[in-house]
């Protein structure tokens, strides 16, 4: 006869085995990662290059008014209102550096039209103008370890990928940052200071310039090898007249 623990032990591993079965016949749900069951809707410009006709919504924007104590703000993590945010933004506490008689403090990310190339490239979709406009005073981003971070959406996810630049205002040049991959077509950067930030495709290489850059190092590699065999010859010829000379003399 069997015990009630033999049982017991029968019926556990009934159990686990359907389990087992249910679970390899189940359908496999793939996880979410960007993009993934939740598409971008179309990239929504301030206007719209030529010869695109799709109709989207206005672009969003961020804009939040924070709370100011000593001087300094709580962190905000926002982003704009499109499915795919085209901007994104991470303050953490302590980066933004207010007047200590301020009490709030409006940090907003808006975007404009491009005008014009930045830095020798093509502007990829809109500029973001980000800007912190405190009750009383001005604002500075603090230098702090922590550091404000600012993520953007291209229009396309071809490679290789454009680098994010950033001007104070509209009057002075672009500056390059260094720029992250995030995503599929999101690019991550270090917020420099209050201004323009953009997106931006390096202009293509000509053939030429390309070709020349690649016979660049091709040529570099055959002079050194050309002149080590100027040494290595000369090396011999005088290794060759010292000792005949050594055997002139002992003759």
């Amino acid at each position: 006869m069997t015990s009630p623990l033999s049982r017991r032990w029968t019926w556990l591993l009934v159990a686990a085995a359907g389990l087992m079965l249910a679970w390899l016949a189940a359908p496999v749900v793939a996880p979410l990662y960007d993009g993934v069951g939740f598409p971008d809707e179309p990239y929504r410009y301030v206007t719209r290059p030529a010869g695109d006709t799709k109709v989207t919504k206005p672009p969003g924007q961020v804009a939040v008014r924070m709370p100011v104590s000593d001087g300094t703000t709580d962190g905000f993590n926002g982003a704009s209102a499109e499915t795919g945010p085209q901007i994104s933004i991470f303050v953490p506490t302590g980066t933004l550096a207010v007047p200590k008689d301020a009490h709030t403090l409006l940090l907003r990310a808006d975007p404009r039209t491009p005008d014009g190339a930045a830095d020798g490239g093509s502007v990829d979709g809109n500029i973001y103008r980000l800007t912190a406009t405190p009750d009383t005073g001005k604002a500075s981003v603090a230098k702090v370890p922590d550091q404000i971070q600012i993520i953007m959406r291209a229009t396309t996810a071809k490679q290789p990928g454009p680098t994010m630049e950033y001007r104070p205002d509209g009057r002075q040049a672009w500056s390059r940052l260094k720029t992250s991959r995030y995503g599929t077509d999101l690019y991550a950067a270090t917020v420099k200071g209050f201004g323009d930030y953009a997106l931006v495709f390096a202009k293509p290489v000509s053939g030429v310039a390309k070709a020349a850059a690649k016979s660049g190092p091709a040529k570099y590699a055959y002079a050194l090898i050309v002149a080590g065999l100027l040494i290595f010859l000369s090396s011999v010829v005088l290794a060759i007249r010292v000792a005949r000379a050594r055997r002139a003399a002992l003759e």
